[in-house]
C-alpha cells in the first residue's frame, strides 16, 4: 500500500526538522532514505520511509548497501 499525502508530508516535515536541528548541532548526518535494511540470518528486512545516522554517521558512508552482520542500524529510522 502507498503511503498518502497526509503521511509524505509530515515525513517531509519531520526530516526538515531533524536537518535543521543537526546543522544548528554542527554534526555530521547521513540520511539512507528509504533502503531497505535485509538481514540474512533473520530473513527478514524493513524499509523506513526515511533512516539517519548520527552517531554512526562515518560507517553509513563507507558502503552503498546494508550488511546486517556488519553494518550498525540507523540512529533514526
Amino acid at each position: 500500500m502507498s503511503p498518502g499525502r497526509l503521511h509524505e508530508r509530515i515525513g517531509e516535515l519531520l526530516a526538515r526538522m531533524i536537518f535543521a536541528w543537526i546543522e544548528e548541532q554542527g554534526t555530521a548526518i547521513t540520511s539512507t532514505g528509504s533502503t531497505t535494511m535485509w538481514s540474512e540470518s533473520m530473513d527478514r528486512g524493513f524499509e523506513p520511509d526515511k533512516s539517519f545516522y548520527i552517531l554512526n554517521e562515518s560507517a553509513a558512508r563507507v558502503s552503498d548497501s546494508f550488511d546486517a552482520s556488519s553494518d550498525p542500524p540507523p540512529d533514526l529510522d
